[in-house]
């Protein structure tokens, strides 16, 4: 899949933005009356033309393909018929996990509604592992089964199912995982993934198979609504096994879902009770995260059965104790997960640290674990380190372990090269199981982070967030997100839409959660404001300073609670857009904020020293009073670097827009030297176009210009008309007649530079004015051409050109400029 790259790549993330088809956009979002947003996500989903969108957004159940295109269908019905007519007694074979579980409970019911005689067996994890077995067989045989269709899986057992076989007895296979070359010798084999299978539909999981084979049988028999009862199973199994939402997946959830919603089931509706989650419209998210644990707790502690006895239950009170008993289930595998996830992330730093070198593997190995959790434990683990993972739990010599892989990295092909230190292993891409003794455990370790050097290079592996298309607040509306759920539901092959954001301005930021793991956000561009959620953003986000402005990667939803519809960003990643980065500063660009002090505030919260760089004293005085107590802030008065501070200061906060570059230089530069060997030092610059008008009212009142030496000389003359005028008092009288704002250094400037142009003399501390003209174009043309006039005017200018440049310059700039502040110095 073609992506262009954001240009946002930092720390091992990268963000990747989907080719953008304006043209084909707007033609789809006109034809299929969607807004523009959604009419671009369809086309990253692959969906370019009209007749494929409206497939999309309108999942029939009318548009599933029929079951008899599926090889050896008609041979499974007809075997299963026979069984049923002739009292021969059937077994549903299945599996351990939610695919299993929900593919067993969906044949048994329907086969006993047919008219059989049915029996179950679902191995266990622990004791007996994944597939068929010859120790099952035996006893199904002994209990009276003759035929034995299984679910969920089968299609690697060629062994087992012989053994049946010459026991007598007949087995049908339906499974979904990739057959091998030679197929079981069965009755009947019916998986989609046959290479001479033309069924259009390849990527059903379990019990979308079951499902198939139901519908076979009904429709043998007349019936043909009878199979949509159990839409619900078929949605479960197919969101938990994390099969694409594409195609027939995408109907047959969307339509379990709804089913859920309308009718659900007593097992169903107990477990989400006891779940907590009360709400009405379940969604695939919630199959994925809080249902399917739950009943694969079962499975991974104990006997699955559980489950499976759950989800056929019709009396709801024997349906809560079952789910009550789940729920205890889950909770002490999640005491487990917490368990082995400690020690294990406590090995991985361990090693890290003793190695002192960067793994690109993680293998880990100890006695003690409990193999039903170290599959999602190995999920945690990648998740946290963003690095492929096998977790083993050793017991007498033997290790049997659990891995998952990120990125592109291909797991089963890294174990494949790695056969000969193992005593089996199985799996796909990102997830495998294996076997290994002990002893081969180290060279094992090596040979996979060799391997996975090689595969990511010296960077590492990347976290890749692929966003559909950029939103502008304006474009987020109740309406786009209501627009958006028609593309539901989300999970793998139908990702969520994710959206990216430039130049936010982070407003609130709140811890929340049990653990205060999550956090609650405020977003605000363009006076449009916005509520955010980071699930488990303390972790996942980089450090949050307020009112800064940042780049998001997001996605929109409703936060529904008792009956209110509030719509909120889902934050996945951000990072501060106004960062610019050099040998030894950041510049940290927030320029224009209106909110200074309580920017300042929340820098505070950092618990790192802060210099504060003022233009005036008064200034100073004023921050002094509202932050006194407060230990680690520090004040320069004009580049002045204070004599109390300890240590150096990690932050310097440009508060005021400096009156020239010299003072700022100085005060860079000398802590530039001492910068040069403890680290970095961040530039926050906070000054606004307001403090440039200041700046000018200040300059004005204490640089002379051609219009202050005016009205100084003509108030001189207005004193003199008075006889001689003192210089002891000519201050504080100049100061009351002058129009505008002065200090004490402009008049004294100003007598300088008039005495330099003759126009007056100063003798035993009087005035004496040399000229009485009132002419303002002669006294011009007489200033015009003194020295000292032309170099205060050149350094106002040259003030005031600075200012401009730090108040419109690109942040790029100003770094390059406070940069070379620091060229030379040692």
């Amino acid at each position: 899949m073609k992506k262009m790259t954001l240009e946002k790549e930092r720390a091992n993330k990268v963000w990747q933005l989907y080719p953008q088809d304006f043209e084909k956009r707007a033609f789809l979002a006109k034809e299929l009356n969607i807004p523009l947003p959604v009419a671009q996500v369809l086309l990253n989903r692959g969906i370019s033309s009209v007749e494929e969108g409206e497939v999309f957004l309108k999942p029939s159940l009318s548009r599933l393909h029929s079951p008899f295109s599926m090889k050896d269908m008609d041979r499974a019905v007809e075997v299963l018929f026979h069984s049923i007519h002739t009292g021969r007694r059937i077994a549903v074979y299945g599996d351990y996990d939610v695919d299993g579980i929900t593919s067993t409970a969906l044949l048994f019911s329907l086969l006993q509604q047919l008219g059989g005689e049915v029996t179950f067996y679902i191995p266990s994890r622990l004791q007996e592992g994944y597939g068929l077995n010859s120790g099952a067989i035996d006893y199904l045989k002994s209990q009276g089964v003759g035929t034995i269709v299984t679910v969920d899986c089968g299609i690697s057992n060629a062994g087992e199912a012989a053994y049946a076989r010459e026991l007598g007895m007949e087995i049908v296979i339906t499974d979904h995982h990739q057959p091998p070359e030679v197929l079981p010798d069965a009755a009947a084999v019916i998986n989609p993934l046959r290479t001479d299978c033309s069924y259009p539909f390849k990527d059903l999981c379990g019990a979308g198979i079951a499902f198939k084979l139901g519908q076979a049988l009904l429709t043998q028999k007349g019936d043909k609504n009878t199979i949509w009862n159990y839409l619900d199973l078929v949605a479960l199994g197919t969101v938990a096994d994390v099969v694409p939402l594409l195609g027939e997946n995408r109907i047959l959830v969307t339509q379990g879902l709804e089913q859920i919603e309308k009718t659900p089931r007593p097992g169903i509706k107990v477990l989400c009770e006891s779940a907590g989650l009360n709400k009405k419209r379940l969604t695939a998210e919630d199959i994925a995260f809080i249902i399917a644990p739950r009943l694969n707790a079962a499975g991974r502690l104990g006997d699955p059965s559980r489950s499976f006895y759950l989800l056929l239950e019709g009396e709801e009170g024997r349906a809560s104790r079952l789910a009550m008993e789940l729920q205890k289930e889950n909770n002490r595998r999640q005491a487990l997960e917490l368990k082995v996830l400690t020690e294990a992330c406590a090995m991985a730093e361990e090693a890290v640290e003793k190695e002192k070198e960067r793994r690109s593997f993680l293998l880990l190995a100890r006695e003690g674990w409990h193999t039903g959790v170290l599959g999602i434990v190995a999920s945690r683990m990648v998740e946290r380190y963003n690095l492929p993972v096998i977790l083993i739990a050793l017991e007498k010599g033997i290790g049997k372990g659990s891995g998952r892989s990120t990125a592109n990295f291909d797991l089963i092909s890294a174990l494949n090269q790695c056969s000969s230190l193992l005593l089996g292993f199985g799996g796909h891409r990102q997830a495998a199981g294996l076997t290994v003794t002990e002893e081969c455990i180290p060279l094992l370790r090596e040979k996979l982070n060799d391997l996975a050097g090689d595969f990511f290079g010296e960077e590492g592996p990347s976290v890749v967030f692929c966003a559909d298309l950029q939103l502008e607040p304006g474009e987020i509306t109740p309406e786009l997100v209501r627009a958006l759920e028609a593309l539901e539901p989300f999970g793998f092959g139908n990702q969520r839409p994710v959206f990216y954001g430039e130049d936010w301005l982070l407003e609130k930021k709140r811890e929340v959660g049990n653990q205060q793991q999550h956090l609650q956000l405020g977003l605000q561009k363009n006076n449009k404001y916005f509520s955010g959620i980071s699930f488990n953003g303390k972790k996942k986000l980089p450090p949050l300073t307020l009112f800064r402005e940042v780049d998001l990667v997001f996605s929109l939803s409703f936060d529904r609670w008792r009956g209110k519809e509030n719509l909120q960003l889902e934050v996945y990643d951000c990072f501060f857009c106004d960062e610019h980065s050099g040998k030894n500063f950041t510049v940290i660009d927030g320029r224009g904020s209106d909110r200074k002090l309580r920017y300042v505030k929340n820098l505070l919260s950092l618990g790192e020293t802060i210099l504060i760089f003022v233009n005036t004293v008064a200034r100073l005085q004023y921050l002094e009073k509202i932050f006194a107590g407060e230990p680690e802030i520090y004040f320069s008065h004009q580049g002045n670097f204070p004599s109390e501070i300890s240590g150096i200061p990690k932050h310097v906060v440009i508060y005021d827009l400096p009156l020239s570059g010299t003072k700022l230089k100085e005060l860079l530069s000398h802590l530039s030297r001492l910068i040069k060997k403890k680290g970095e030092l961040h530039v926050h610059l906070i000054y606004n176009p307001r403090d440039y008008q200041d700046n000018l009212k200040l300059l004005r009142a204490t640089v002379p210009a051609f219009c202050s030496l005016e009205q100084v000389y003509f108030s001189l003359q207005e004193l003199a008309a008075g006889g001689n005028i003192s210089l002891n008092s000519v201050y504080s009288k100049l100061g009351k007649m002058l129009p505008f704002a002065n200090t004490k250094y402009l008049l004294q400037k100003s007598i300088e530079l008039l005495q330099e142009a003759s126009y007056l003399e100063l003798n035993d501390q009087e005035i004496f004015l040399k000229h009485g003209s009132s002419d303002y174009c002669s006294l011009l043309k007489g200033i015009a051409c003194i020295k000292g006039f032309r170099k205060e005017r050149e350094r106002w200018e040259q003030a005031l050109s600075y200012q401009q440049f730090l108040l419109v310059a690109p942040g790029e700039e100003i770094l390059c400029s406070l940069s070379d502040f620091t060229l030379g110095i040692t």
